[in-house]
């Protein structure tokens, strides 16, 4: 049976131009959260003091295990740029259908979003 996953990835900016995955939360057709993840930030030269004052913050490697055995390869992965976000974990996914290609969704949203703040 093919199941549908939602994934959003948040990022931490590390400067102007750059920035890092830090969270990635996926869930389920039925709006069940199947995982919740913190990504451990990896000091490199350029950023070599990360501070990694979450404890539950895990390696990314770990978090993209997780991922695998929660989406097989015949589920469907929808998200917001999903596959920059796969990208970023070092990882692919055959069956996405990423949404950031569609500008009039996004265009909605913002409408959307704009007028429930008024």
């Amino acid at each position: 049976m093919v199941r549908v996953f939602a994934m959003d990835c948040e990022r931490v900016q590390i400067n102007k131009y750059e920035s890092r995955l830090y969270r990635v939360t996926v869930v389920n057709e039925k709006y069940n959260c199947v995982m919740d993840r913190h990504i451990k930030p990896v000091p490199d030269n350029r950023h070599p003091s990360c501070r990694r004052q979450y404890s539950s913050a895990e390696p990314v490697e770990e978090v993209v295990l997780a991922l695998k055995k929660i989406i097989k390869e015949e589920d469907v992965l929808v998200g917001f740029y999903v596959q920059k976000d796969l990208h970023d974990m070092g990882m692919s996914h055959s069956n996405v259908r990423d949404m950031a290609p569609y500008n009039a969704l996004l265009v909605s949203a913002i409408i959307y979003f704009s007028k429930s703040k008024s």
